[in-house]
């Protein structure tokens, strides 16, 4: 007999599979081998031999790595597998690193073309083979070796080798007999199928013993409900019995109980699905199959549930059965749509992205929905032919997009797991959108999180292979099962869409509230932008803006829609609107600010009370004169409505026409910020005397239409009335000034009318009034005879005169001593000599002798009888400088808190403390994971700063920390001082500690020979130290012995 040989194609495609199996054929009575997947070779551990050397050893020597006792009862395993009529079902043992693990091989046999017969044979790898420890002498060992080898096939085929319970097709034919006995009795049989929802993430969690454990415990809870011979475990968590339908029942019951009785952190939620056996024609494969589908009805659930198979589950097996069989013809005559439902941006309103979406539209069976079309394709790996096939149809529509005049957006398409298996997905997409001439970034990877969990490592990989090749990849449905944070830091995705799930409950829960203003925090900490997808409703869409959600998606914006239809909108004027691509960074900035960055510490005097409690802070775009709100959070919303009820709600500002109007002199601020970009921080006085502290800076400029986009922070706002600050003062003086110019003007013409007289009277008692009613000193007085001409009460009662008349007619040498009226007279002149208003500041006492500070301000005028005046106002701003000091304070505080560096743009020292204090906590509760800590110090900083200069320094420091950050890649790193770094070594760049730091070490040596920066650095492991600090200080002491070494390599260099 020949050899099988499979087509050049066919090879290729079957060696690249990561599933580990093998074809054989018995030619001549030997076993040969024909194929092996490349998962093979991963499980048996051959990735260091050519594919020549692979296939020489199996056909010499098929069992070199296999446990010696095993060797026999695999080799007749194989051959009566060969020659007789019987299931091939093998559990055996293979040494594998110096350490035997368990394999469990089943198979099955193929025919070919002219009756060729092949045998299918693929392999699970089931653990470590873990003895019991104890002594050989006391022969517990020896029997447990023999035992294994005898049971390989004897035992193992016919019995779970974890639970005891009889194997899949051993189980088969037990329930096939049984079933027949349960009718004979007039019962209906019924088929329990069960599994466990998170078993990968427990097994994760606590350890693949204790999930043994917990597999075996529930063996015996079911083997006590049904009997030994009733059950089943089919693989990994997956359980099977066969009883009648009152024990069915009965039974589901129980075991529901029995699971919510387990600790509450140990606890996952128990899957039921339940097939009423009725119909004897089914195999018992069949209905174990119908059992299972209604099992796996309750996936999406992450909670107990029981469900019974029904007519609707079976036109759903029908129709995936119809959705296999015609994937092909579907997409070849475009049986399946491709519809793109729109991603708004939440800074502009325009649509930003669209996801692709994909629909089937059967001539025969009519529409088919996701849920029916994409889990078929799943199940059977052939998924990747309708994901590659959207790609195609997001390309091509991309181009007609781009003819018709339209802007052209990113467009996100998702990936399922098998795609990543079975082909390689990366090079597949790569090749389409370059030979489509798309610039890659326009073509968004959707990943779920669950594709992430089940192989962390391997999607760590391919992940990274999308974006070293530019194409931008995204978490989908973040929240939807396991979340772990870890996932987030590990993996770089550029944005998280968050699961409707959260968004479907706002309004039913406030803690969904919470949830999703922690997640989109979290979110722009990472620099991770955020989509919340579901949005139905205003409220909704309200609620994930305020919270800093910088996209949004759903039908409350738009259905799903064909590029037809996105054309058809157009034309009649109902659409979004595209977002100009070449505006998408400058809104992207714009989203990434966190209006919750300024959080109040719980240890101010005010303690917070509401969960959203942090700094009014908003967002506004300035064009001219014009102001817009952009983004605002809750606090300043609030604030806001309290305090400014009139605005409240508005949107638009126009500062031209709020001149002299409370808020003007903070608008003209923000104005000017948005001009030269410098940040400010202003004093402004309300309608009401509360005088509010506003930080201001500058985010972005459009590129396109020179908006700029300014961000407002309300630092204080004080209850009480206080006294006006230099620039109120400056606006009051301003407006006395404007008043008298127009008095002036009406003098003129009043003097032509016949009462002018009076006029003037009652205009000169106007102004009277308004210097009287001043809240500060004012004065007025002649420049020639320095006879003051007017005052308030409150400039006389500081010249010790009863009333403002007994001022009037004197000089300063007439009310005060000659050192204080000298030193006013000599301000007198500075005020004439200025064209603009003379304002300084002294220290003086006031009229009861106490110290206080003042500001006086004067400015030369011209009275209506052409005489050369001085009007002056001089103020008490003891409580304004004290409340700028405060001011400066708190600011000192704020920056404090802040967690980025601002030179390097990573973690600062207080980010670095507050991980510090949260791993000793964990630490002292005997929860913290393995770490280190790697302490790292700029060499020869100072010299650089002495001679060349601390721009040149702060470039350096932004260089060495480049290099530490693309060492570290998995590890947060902190700059703590100016030239130090520290990195807290965790997970995967913990297993390679050593090896980073060698890196380093390489560049140190590289920069010592070629010139360069040098980083001095010491590592230290965590053991059994009592805290963070201890591990610091043994990583800072190796890092100054390293120093020191570099030192004088450096000098002898």
């Amino acid at each position: 007999m020949e050899k099988y040989r499979y087509s050049d194609a066919e090879r290729e495609f079957m060696e690249n599979s990561t599933v580990p199996f093998g074809i054989y054929q018995f030619i001549n009575k030997r076993v040969t081998t024909i194929l092996l997947s490349k998962g093979f070779l991963n499980l048996f551990g051959h990735t260091d031999m050519s594919k020549k050397e692979i296939y020489a050893l199996m056909d010499t020597n098929m069992y070199r790595y296999a446990h010696p006792d095993d060797v026999a009862s695999l080799g007749d395993a194989a051959y009566r597998f060969a020659t007789e009529d019987v299931p091939y079902d093998v559990i055996y043992r293979i040494d594998r690193d110096g350490e035997y693990r368990i394999i469990h091989s089943y198979g099955r046999h193929i025919y070919k073309e002219n009756g060729v017969r092949l045998a299918f044979i693929w392999y699970t790898d089931q653990g470590v083979y873990v003895e019991d420890g104890k002594n050989e002498k006391d022969g517990v060992l020896n029997a447990l070796k023999k035992q294994l080898a005898e049971r390989s096939y004897n035992i193992r085929v016919e019995h779970d080798y974890l639970t005891g319970l009889p194997s899949m097709t051993y189980f088969f034919d037990l329930a096939e007999a049984g079933c027949k006995e349960i009718r004979s009795k007039g019962k209906m049989p019924a088929i329990m199928f069960m599994d466990f929802n998170g078993m990968k993430v427990f097994n994760q969690k606590y350890g693949l013993q204790e999930g043994d454990r917990l597999l075996k415990t529930f063996s015996e809870e079911i083997i006590d409900l049904f009997s030994h011979e009733s059950c089943s475990r089919f693989s990994a968590d997956h359980f099977c019995v066969y009883t009648d339908e009152a024990n069915a029942r009965n039974g589901a019951l129980h075991l529901m109980e029995v699971n919510n009785r387990l600790e509450a952190d140990k606890r996952m939620p128990l899957r039921i699905g339940i097939y009423l056996y009725d119909d004897e024609n089914i195999s018992v494969s069949g209905a174990c199959d119908r059992a299972k589908i209604a099992c796996d009805s309750g996936r999406n659930s992450y909670s107990a549930t029981t469900n019974y198979f029904d007519q609707k589950m079976m036109t759903a097996l029908e129709d995936r059965r119809y959705v296999t069989d015609n994937i092909d013809k579907a997409i070849k005559e475009e049986w399946i749509k491709t519809y793109y439902q729109p991603i708004v941006r939440t800074a502009n309103g325009k649509v930003c992205h669209e996801e692709a979406l994909s629909r089937w539209i059967d001539p025969v069976k009519g529409f088919f929905s996701p849920a029916t079309f994409i889990p078929a394709l799943e199940e059977t790996n052939t998924i990747y032919k309708l994901d590659l096939y959207v790609v195609d149809s997001v390309l091509k529509k991309m181009k007609e997009q781009a003819e018709s005049g339209l802007y052209v957006v990113p467009v996100s398409v998702n990936l399922s797991r098998s795609d990543f298996y079975t082909c390689d997905i990366v090079e597949e997409i790569r090749k389409r959108v370059d030979d489509a001439g798309i610039p890659r970034e326009r073509l968004v990877i959707e990943i779920t999180e669950s594709i992430v969990a089940n192989d962390v490592d391997y999607m760590i990989k391919e992940i990274k292979r999308f974006k070293e090749l530019g194409f931008p990849v995204w978490m989908d449905d973040y929240g939807s099962g396991y979340s772990s944070p870890m996932i987030l830091q590990n993996i770089p995705f550029d944005l998280i869409k968050i699961d409707m799930l959260f968004v479907r409950q706002l309004g039913e829960s406030e803690k969904a509230g919470i949830i999703l203003t922690e997640l989109v925090r979290m979110a722009m900490s990472l620099g991770m932008d955020t989509v919340a997808e579901g949005v139905e409703t205003k409220e909704q869409a309200d609620f994930l803006n305020d919270i800093g959600c910088t996209m949004l998606q759903g039908f409350y914006f738009c259905k799903p829609l064909s590029l037809a239809e996105i054309i058809e909108r157009y034309k009649q004027g109902i659409q979004i609107g595209f977002e100009n691509p070449e505006e998408s960074e400058y809104y992207a900035l714009l989203g990434k600010v966190n209006l919750y960055n300024l959080s109040i510490s719980s240890t101010d005097d005010n303690q917070c009370t509401d969960y959203f409690d942090t700094w009014p802070m908003v967002m506004v775009e300035c064009a001219n004169e014009k102001l817009s709100v952009v983004r605002a959070n809750m606090t300043f919303k609030k604030y806001i409505k309290d305090y400014f009820p009139n605005v409240f709600g508005k949107t638009e500002f126009d500062a031209s026409k709020l001149i002299d109007k409370p808020g003007a002199y903070s608008l003209s601020a923000v104005l000017q910020c948005a001009k030269d970009g410098k940040r400010v921080i202003i004093d402004d006085r309300t309608s009401d005397g509360k005088i509010i502290q506003i930080l201001v800076w500058r985010v972005a400029v459009n590129p396109i239409t020179d908006v700029v986009a300014v961000m407002i922070a309300i630092l204080s706002s004080a209850e009480k009335k206080i006294e006006y600050t230099e620039e109120e003062y400056y606006k009051a003086l301003h407006k006395i000034s404007n008043d008298f110019s127009k008095l002036q003007k009406e003098n003129e013409r009043l003097k032509e009318e016949a009462d002018a007289n009076r006029k003037i009277a009652e205009l000169k008692k106007s102004v009277s009034a308004l210097l009287t009613n001043m809240p500060a000193m004012t004065f007025s007085k002649d420049v020639v005879t320095r006879k003051y001409l007017a005052c308030n009460q409150a400039f006389a009662d500081y010249a010790h005169k009863e009333t403002p008349e007994g001022v009037v007619g004197l000089t300063d040498f007439e009310i005060f001593d000659p050192a204080t009226a000298y030193h006013f007279i000599e301000d007198d002149k500075k005020a004439l000599a200025m064209d603009r208003p003379y304002i300084f500041y002294e220290d003086v006492p006031d009229a009861e002798g106490n110290p206080r500070q003042f500001q006086t301000t004067k400015l030369k005028f011209t009275d209506d009888t052409g005489r050369e005046c001085l009007l002056g106002l001089c103020q008490d701003v003891t409580d304004a400088m004290r409340i700028k000091r405060e001011y400066v304070q708190k600011l000192a505080r704020v920056q404090t808190m802040a967690e980025i560096d601002a030179l390097t743009g990573i973690k600062n020292k207080n980010a670095y403390q507050e991980r510090e204090e949260l791993m000793n906590r964990r630490i002292r509760e005997n929860r913290q994971p393995e770490f280190a800590i790697v302490v790292l110090d700029v060499n020869d900083l100072k010299k650089i700063n002495d001679t060349l200069g601390h721009k040149a320094g702060d470039k350096c420091i932004c260089e060495a920390c480049e290099i530490i950050c693309d060492t570290f890649k998995r590890s947060p790193v902190f700059r703590i001082g100016g030239d130090e770094f520290v990195v807290i070594s965790q997970d995967e760049d913990y297993e390679h500690s050593e090896e980073l730091v060698d890196i380093i070490a390489r560049h140190n040596e590289d920069a010592i020979c070629n010139g360069g920066i040098v980083i001095a650095c010491g590592m230290a492991k965590f053991g059994d130290e009592e805290n963070v600090a201890a591990v610091f200080t043994n990583a800072d002491k190796i890092m100054y012995e390293n120093k020191k070494y570099l030192k004088e390599r450096r000098e002898k260099s």
